[in-house]
């Protein structure tokens, strides 16, 4: 009875580990089923497929369009359009069946013993967390990257140069790079790959789709959709202990340092194996070609490398003491996960109990309070207001209106006069570099906008003469209309 228990157990222990994991995030209460704390470009990809499902207009292609994973919450808009809580589930799926394949991956490269535990942190990461419930880039970004050695294999066992497998890795390349800049990562290690271990004589012919097809898909979608160019490497790194830093207030710099100097030294202790192994390679390339935007997606691509291989450099460490008994061999090992696991913990509490109360990042405060004024004016008017916002994904999940991207920049008054005719409502971050221009063609149309709120996160501005006649709320702090 017993073993055919454990047998049973060991055949499935997949599917009851992802009930597991998926059961206690939703019973404890860390994740998030409101139109809030929501990835931008996901927003986007979420109310275009709703839309084209549907057969109903929407003005989200005005703006950039979104990434690929658009093709993959497709069949979400067709058995449930409108539902969040089937994108974040389904983000939830995603992020296992990616912390799966990597533990394949480290179970045959370094130890099973590592394998196990790095995954287990990875999987109660808070930052692993705010991905899932954000339904971040970094699931599908690191499902594109543990896929990869498997289509490698594929590819080369194949007798074809250019076959079904080719081309499945680059199409899953573009995916890849179509999210953010540490996608490109892929097609590097490929070419790499391709350079040190020819599959043919004659193969510069395999270079041309991997380079047209990421060029094609950024070329297409105009970049990236809302990358944080330029951004603290140090902060993303920080963020790792503490989720969101804006809910459960910002991690100390020198955490961020630490985790940095770590991921220098485990690039020059793990250069042989780095450069032999096609996962790893990935990897390292993620986290140097996604220095450029070091968000949350690169903080966790640098997350992941982090605790797979500096598990399996402390496993050895430990090992060299060459001590008796289990905390001889394994008391640093337990040291260090009794530590990482607790801070994890206590983070994902923080996280939930912010959950709880219903706290908004100031972004999401802001929209909000534009959501409030949005039905305040719909109750007014008999109309749904227009809106123009940086953020139109997810001001038109919680405003449930029209929304269009901001207007482009002005030759003059007269012109940005008629563009933002026709629209009730401008919100944006008035301080953030790329809408300078914005402000200054403001600041020279005069009396054509009145402001509302001003807000940490940004600011409400209400346009005179939107050309439908109405109540206007009274200048103010506070998005709330008197």
């Amino acid at each position: 009875m017993m073993t055919a228990l454990q047998q049973y157990i060991q055949r499935y222990w997949g599917f009851i580990a992802l009930l597991a994991w998926g059961g206690a995030i939703l019973a404890a209460g860390l994740v998030r089923f409101s139109a809030f704390h929501m990835d931008e470009t996901s927003a986007r990809a979420l109310l275009l497929t709703w839309s084209l499902i549907q057969q109903i207009a929407t003005p989200i292609p005005l703006a950039k369009l979104p990434d690929l994973r658009t093709l993959l919450v497709m069949p979400l808009a067709v058995y449930w359009p409108g539902s969040l809580i089937a994108a974040k589930v389904f983000s939830m799926l995603l992020a296992f069946a990616a912390a799966a394949l990597i533990y394949r991956w480290s179970k045959f490269t370094a130890t099973r013993e590592v394998a196990l535990i790095a995954t287990a942190l990875l999987l109660i990461c808070p930052l692993t967390i705010k991905q899932v419930d954000a339904v971040g880039a970094a699931p599908f970004l690191l499902l594109a990257f543990a896929l990869s050695p498997i289509l490698d294999r594929r590819y080369r066992a194949g007798q074809r140069l250019v076959s079904g497998w080719y081309f499945s890795q680059i199409l899953l390349a573009t995916f890849a790079v179509s999210l953010h800049p540490a996608g490109l990562a892929y097609p590097l290690a490929l070419a790499w790959s391709w350079y040190k271990a020819p599959i043919a004589p004659r193969q510069r012919s395999l270079y041309i789709g991997l380079v047209a097809g990421p060029l094609f898909i950024l070329i297409f979608q105009e970049g990236w959709v809302s990358p944080d160019w330029l951004a603290n490497p140090v902060a993303a790194l920080a963020s790792i202990f503490s989720g969101t830093p804006t809910a459960m207030g910002q991690s100390s710099p020198l955490i961020g340092f630490l985790l940095l100097f770590l991921l220098i030294a485990l690039f020059i202790l793990d250069h042989n194996f780095l450069g032999s192994d096609f996962l790893g390679r990935v990897l390292m390339l993620a986290v140097l070609t996604g220095l450029s935007a070091a968000d949350d997606t690169w903080g966790m691509t640098a997350l992941v490398f982090i605790l797979f291989r500096g598990m399996y450099f402390l496993v050895l460490a430990n090992e060299r003491l060459n001590r008796p008994g289990l905390l001889g061999e394994r008391g640093i090992v337990l040291l260090c996960l009794f530590a990482i696991a607790t801070a994890f913990m206590v983070a994902d509490k923080t996280y939930a109990r912010v959950i709880e109360t219903h706290a908004l990042s100031p972004q999401d405060q802001l929209i909000q309070d534009t959501a409030k004024i949005a039905k305040m004016e719909e109750k007014l008017k008999g109309r749904q207001v227009r809106i123009a916002s940086q953020w139109p994904g997810r001001t038109m999940l919680a405003c449930k209106c029209y929304v269009l991207p901001l207007p482009p920049p002005s030759p003059d008054s007269d012109a940005f006069v008629k563009q933002i005719r026709g629209i009730d409502y401008l919100v944006f971050d008035h301080k953030a570099r790329s809408n300078h221009r914005l402000v200054r063609d403001i600041a020279k149309a005069g009396g054509a906008t009145e402001t509302v709120a001003v807000k940490s996160a940004g600011v409400i501005l209400q346009v005179r003469n939107s050309g439908v006649p109405g109540a206007m709320p009274k200048q103010g702090d506070s998005a709330k209309p008197n």
